[in-house]
């Protein structure tokens, strides 16, 4: 049981710390979808161009701009799609 609570409250932090800095919250995410398809840091690595290690970096919420978020959407075979939402209901995309 005590394990079980441990786990809840391991969940419930990492959620604050995600609300708190919300580039972590971005860099799980893309943890998540890389796991999902099936590819490894390394392979995300060698389609960036860059090093495993700027991928677990990038995965934990180091990031540095957009570019950085589009390149690794790119890397998993995807693109970043932008827009703004409007409180009339109105979107508009603009990447």
């Amino acid at each position: 049981m005590a394990a079980l609570w441990l786990v809840i409250f391991a969940l419930g932090l990492r959620k604050a710390c995600e609300w708190a800095d919300p580039g972590l919250a971005v860099g799980h995410r893309l943890a998540e979808m890389r796991q999902v398809r099936g590819l490894t840091r390394q392979q995300v690595a060698e389609r960036m161009g860059v090093t495993k290690g700027r991928i677990s970096q990038i995965e934990q919420g180091s990031l540095s701009g957009q570019e950085v978020v589009a390149r690794y959407a790119a890397a998993l075979g995807g693109r970043l799609h932008q827009a703004i939402y409007f409180d009339d209901g109105d979107i508009a995309a603009i990447a």
